[in-house]
């Protein structure tokens, strides 16, 4: 097997497989993330729907504007890991070169 080079090849492949799987668990768990964001927020509106039945109006503008206040603070820590991500990529990729 080390005549033909065999060995490096299979120590390659076994890298490259281990490098996939990372980026896979990676991609998984991000998507995880979101399901679990978007879960909530539908949860949110039912919540909010039933508030609006059951209490004034008043409270429902406050509560509402509470509501895009932290969706709002959602979305910039989803854009800046986002971000962040992409930094890493080009970090791991400039290494690599």
């Amino acid at each position: 097997m080390s005549a033909r080079g065999l060995d490096k090849r299979e120590r390659a492949v076994r890298a490259r497989l281990a490098d996939l799987t990372g980026k896979l668990h990676a991609r998984h768990e991000l998507n995880r993330s979101y399901i679990g964001t978007a879960v909530a927020v539908i949860l949110l509106v039912f919540t909010l729907s039933d508030v609006y039945d059951k209490h004034s109006h008043m409270h429902v503008v406050i509560g509402g504007a509470v509501t895009a206040g932290l969706l709002a603070l959602l979305l910039l820590a989803f854009w800046r890991d986002d971000d962040h991500a992409r930094r890493d990529r080009r970090a791991q990729s400039t290494s690599k070169s």
